[in-house]
């Protein structure tokens, strides 16, 4: 089967989860659209939101999957997001994604509407204030960190991003390594529920 066929059938199997693509988005864009939602935010709670996320940080995410740095298995079903994530990595050119990338980094972050625990959160944002700050500043809500943006963004997905790190299924800086490693299960939690329940500016 040609890989044209290919990612038309991942793109038919995303677009019931988005609901709609945006109209204004560049072409190619349509593709991350149809599982990370409308301009980039997301209404499905294992797929972060991609809007208002550096430019930077998302070529590297695109070069991440591309030579096998981030954990991306072939999906059981075309309809599972990590089989189409790296379909459509390995199809991009530096030119397209850089692209698409720079219209992602030009929209507006929207925080997942979501319950969290106050008890939980109010340690959580402990543990981030002495371990993880340094580099996700403002509660991880900084997009010019170069990091992602934690603030806001749906607890599964970063429950699923919690377990790829310890695992390591997904590759991490040097000087996060350490952190995440000495991160007890309860600290893993009460962090989660401190970033679902923040908000970027």
């Amino acid at each position: 089967m040609r890989n044209d066929t290919v990612l038309f059938l991942l793109l038919f199997a995303c677009l019931p989860l988005a609901g709609r693509v945006s109209a204004a988005a560049p072409p190619g864009a349509q593709l991350c659209e149809a599982c990370h939602g409308p301009n980039g935010v997301s209404i499905q709670k294992t797929i972060p939101t991609i809007a208002g996320m550096s430019a930077f940080y998302l070529d590297g995410q695109i070069l991440a999957y591309q030579k096998g740095r981030r954990y991306c298995p072939e999906g059981k079903t075309p309809a599972e997001p990590a089989g189409v994530m790296c379909a459509i990595a390995k199809r991009l050119s530096s030119a397209e994604y850089s692209a698409i990338d720079k219209y992602f980094a030009a929209q507006k972050f929207t925080a997942a509407k979501q319950s969290w625990d106050p008890k939980l959160a109010s340690a959580g944002k402990q543990i981030h204030e002495s371990e993880c700050a340094r580099c996700h500043t403002n509660g991880g809500s900084v997009a010019d960190d170069d990091a992602g943006i934690l603030a806001g963004q749906w607890s599964p997905y970063l429950q699923q991003a919690f377990q790829e790190y310890q695992s390591g299924n997904r590759v991490m800086p040097d000087q996060m390594k350490p952190k995440i490693d000495a991160l007890r299960t309860d600290q893993v939690n009460a962090l989660i529920q401190y970033y679902a329940s923040e908000s970027p500016p």
